[in-house]
């Protein structure tokens, strides 16, 4: 019998609070506060010089954009979502996949459906 630190079938939960301790390991981290593209572009090393020349300015009184990391999780047995809301920092989106992390906090479930 496999035996997970989540609670059973999490995905057909609707709209609860979890709180407790929770091990998971961190498959992937995306931040999806930056385009798709602009994070290919950065991986593979393409130069955007020109369009950086015809890119408009940002006003100065605009607010640096913050992060949102999406994070796959995975708990031995099921596979889940996170989502970070408001800077973690023990959360880099540079996190090798595999890494364990424990939580310990109360967080909203919220359905994907």
């Amino acid at each position: 019998m496999e035996m997970g630190s989540l609670p059973p079938n999490l995905c057909s939960l609707k709209d609860i609070t979890l709180s407790g301790t929770y091990a998971v390991q961190v498959e992937c981290v995306r931040d999806i506060s930056v385009p798709a593209y602009s994070q290919l572009l950065l991986v593979r090393g393409v130069s955007t010089e020109n369009t950086e020349a015809t890119k408009k300015q940002a006003e100065t009184w605009e607010p640096k954009p913050g992060r949102v990391l999406r994070l796959t999780l995975f708990d031995g047995v099921q596979e889940t979502m996170g989502m970070e809301y408001s800077p973690i920092r023990e959360i880099d989106k540079g996190l090798t996949p595999g890494t364990k992390v424990i939580f310990n906090h109360t967080f909203a479930v919220l359905s994907a459906n």
